[in-house]
């Protein structure tokens, strides 16, 4: 893909994929990193992180080996990348996909609350435990009491 005539339009060129990929590279991460974070929202990270270089929005600032795998390449925003951010944050519709972080949130969110409704029910069936032992407790006495009286 050729690079957009102007900024403008460079920008205009940041949707979706490729913004929620400028996004997540605030420090350096392997490529395969933001395939993971934005899962179901980037299927090919590779090309558009190709076209992010093309563009001079990032750069590859070294390669990772791992094993005998091919060699992950490191990348970070350049100046012009940053600025980019920058516009995009300012705009209202930069960001129509929720980001991976947002997700995240939100999963956690509704795991919070899944955790304070099964807490609420813990508390609940403890407090009818305890009025329960308390119960039972209080039959007990009056029980030892009885014996105690009567068969002393």
């Amino acid at each position: 893909m050729q690079q957009p005539e102007s900024w403008d339009a460079l920008l205009d060129e940041l949707r979706g994929n490729r913004a929620e990929l400028l996004f997540s590279l605030n420090d350096n991460y392997p490529a395969e990193t933001p395939k993971r974070e934005l899962n179901g929202v980037c299927k090919s990270v590779n090309y558009h992180l190709n076209i992010l270089l093309d563009w001079s929005l990032v750069e590859v600032v070294a390669h990772e080996h791992q094993g005998e795998r091919i060699p992950e390449r490191i990348f970070k925003l350049t100046p012009r990348g940053h600025n980019a951010v920058e516009e995009l944050l300012e705009r209202e519709d930069a960001r129509p996909i929720p980001s991976a972080v947002e997700q995240h949130i939100s999963d956690l969110r509704r795991e919070i609350e899944e955790l304070h409704e099964e807490v609420r029910e813990t508390r609940d069936e403890a407090q009818t435990a305890h009025e329960e032992a308390k119960d039972a407790n209080g039959r007990l006495n009056n029980l030892l009491e009885w014996l105690d009286e009567n068969y002393r």
